[in-house]
């Protein structure tokens, strides 16, 4: 979560570049819970992502779901993650895959 000079730099900054980025045409958000979350980030094994503590990620992902429930640039797909893993299984990994060329 930024402080409010972070926050006010990152504002100038996006403003002054925002005209000229094209907006993907599709915005694929790979949903889950903090408790996945945790769980990944230990099977990770990163020493800096271990240090986070919960409440940081909870309100992380908080802004998350309330950015993404916003967002109207594009087209949006939703892949609830908490029991599919696209990353380690093949199987998830096709079925991921199928949704995505429905949108080519």
């Amino acid at each position: 979560v930024l402080s409010p000079d972070e926050d006010r730099t990152y504002r100038m900054l996006y403003d002054g570049v925002k005209d000229e980025l094209r907006a993907p045409d599709l915005m694929i958000y790979l949903r889950c819970s903090v408790r996945t979350l945790r769980r990944r980030i230990r099977a990770r094994g990163r020493a800096m992502e271990k240090q986070l503590p919960p409440k940081y990620l909870r309100a992380l992902h908080d802004l998350y779901e309330a950015w993404f429930e916003n967002y109207t640039l594009s087209e949006t797909v939703v892949f609830e993650t908490d029991r599919l893993d696209p990353v380690t299984d093949i199987v998830d990994c096709h079925q991921v895959m199928e949704v995505i060329e429905r949108y080519l």
